[in-house]
């Protein structure tokens, strides 16, 4: 799955509970009181949170990758071996003259 379509997976989840907590039997008066805007922080906030927890595990993969390139010595180059992991990640090797794989 292309990076695009993971992270736009992960916020539409999000804002999907978003619309379903609306259609819930909460309402928001005109002037709105202490106790509603501390229901609404608290559901922006908890939404905040949810999104940032999805977005660092579905870009897991992009920061091994990340984490694999800083890594590498472009000076002396290998073989690359890509694996399929869990979830459709997948991971980088490179392979070194010696037969060793680094991951």
């Amino acid at each position: 799955m292309s990076l695009y379509w993971r992270i736009l997976l992960l916020n539409a989840s999000v804002l999907l509970v978003a619309v379903l907590l609306l259609l819930g039997p909460v309402t928001v008066s005109t002037p709105v009181l202490a106790g509603e805007a501390t229901v609404l922080g608290a559901g922006l906030v908890a939404m905040l949170l949810a999104n940032a927890l999805l977005l660092r595990l579905g870009l897991a993969p992009l920061q091994r990758l990340t984490r694999a390139m800083r890594t590498t010595d472009l000076l002396r180059p290998g073989r690359l071996t890509i694996r399929e992991g869990e979830g459709g990640a997948t991971e980088v090797h490179l392979s070194t003259p010696s037969g060793e794989a680094t991951p």
